[in-house]
């Protein structure tokens, strides 16, 4: 393969890769069913001032864990069933596939902690790197 079509391939690449990522930022940030999601994990707490007595003009807002109920300041939205399916990556779908798998119904969808993610997240890379090797 010449210098030259490695580099475009690469360019090729890079632009599905930012394609790829700035979906899954606009569904987070804009999708009405993400939005809805957090917004039934939102708890209010009356907020005082430093006196004890007065009660501020705005309440703190947290929001709770889907998996470990802890309450927290941010809530990430997380697919029960992964954008990626198990045996398969980005690198093996269309933008139309992942478009579709974004964009699910509520029922696939949880709000959870950002370390209940990570952890999630962490043991689908293990089943997926085991659906590899197999």
């Amino acid at each position: 393969m010449t210098k030259k079509k490695r580099k475009k391939k690469r360019t090729q690449n890079k632009v599905r890769n930012a394609t790829i990522q700035g979906m899954r930022k606009a569904f987070a940030h804009f999708s009405p069913t993400y939005l809805e999601v957090v917004e039934k994990r939102r708890i209010t707490k009356p907020r005082y001032l430093k006196d004890g007595i007065t009660r501020h003009k705005v309440d703190e807002v947290w929001y709770s864990c889907s998996i470990c109920n802890k309450l927290e300041k941010k809530l990430e939205v997380d697919h029960l069933d992964p954008v990626a399916p198990i045996g398969k990556s980005y690198k093996d779908m269309t933008l139309d596939e992942i478009y579709e798998r974004l964009d699910c119904p509520i029922t696939n969808l949880q709000g959870i902690c950002k370390e209940c993610h990570e952890n999630k997240t962490a043991l689908e890379k293990i089943k997926r790197e085991e659906a590899k090797n197999d």
